[in-house]
């Protein structure tokens, strides 16, 4: 038992006494790991994309169909007339004012009518209580779409640059840091610039980069984001 315990102590010693890493080692460490999260980041934002993109096209090509389809019926006068839906709103001020449905009192479904939300100066095209960005995607539903991304991203970084003992200041953006100005140049020389996509997944792995949300990202946008970090 005491040897298993020496011979245990003995290997600690050895892992802790390893030699740092050079500068070199170090920049490119640090461009790597920004590079890991940016990576990350940028699948995010795609899966974002992806899953609100069916529901704000559908949106729009639904006002954009009661839009024709009152044009072919009525004129001017008649939709400036008329109130399909009785939310106590004309059709022509649904179709080209407000950009609510002619058919439906509540477009956005949220238990009040257009008419009651335009009068309290609310959206008609937003669910009350919440806060609808331009493309339609809401914004407190960021974080169930990913949750969490953006502190568990940044703690990551943290992790991987304290487990490389790299100097986190190289990887501050913006600063007049020597070593943060040569690093694209350092990590083209230490990995090259032809580079192919399977040596750098592998290389982020050794990195630190989990090979989870690695494999959710192609090799395509691997690359790009590779070139984009070299400066083209």
């Amino acid at each position: 038992m005491q040897e298993n315990f020496q011979l245990e102590n003995n290997n600690q010693n050895q892992f802790d006494q390893r030699p740092p890493l050079g500068r070199n080692q170090k920049i490119a460490a640090a461009v790597l790991a920004v590079f890991a999260i940016a990576v990350v980041f940028m699948w995010a934002a795609q899966f974002k994309k992806s899953i609100s993109g069916p529901f704000s096209n559908g949106s729009e090509n639904a006002q954009t169909g009661d839009q024709t389809s009152l044009q072919q019926e009525d004129s001017e006068e008649s939709l400036r007339a008329k109130d399909t839906d009785g939310d106590g709103l004309s059709d022509w001020d649904e179709l080209y004012f407000y950009k609510t449905s002619p058919y439906l009192e509540d477009s956005d479904s949220d238990g009040f009518t257009d008419k009651q939300e335009i009068d309290n100066e609310k959206d008609p095209n937003c669910p009350v209580g919440r806060d609808c960005d331009s493309s339609g995607i809401v914004e407190g539903d960021a974080d169930v779409v990913n949750p969490g991304s953006k502190a568990d991203d940044s703690d990551s970084l943290n992790t991987l640059m304290d487990q490389l003992n790299v100097d986190q200041n190289l990887s501050q953006p913006g600063q007049s840091n020597a070593g943060a100005a040569e690093m694209p140049a350092e990590l083209k020389a230490i990995f090259g610039s032809n580079m192919d996509a399977a040596t750098l997944r592998q290389t982020l792995l050794q990195y630190g980069m989990q090979k989870e949300a690695l494999d959710k990202i192609s090799d395509e946008q691997l690359m790009q984001s590779y070139k984009e970090i070299l400066g083209g």
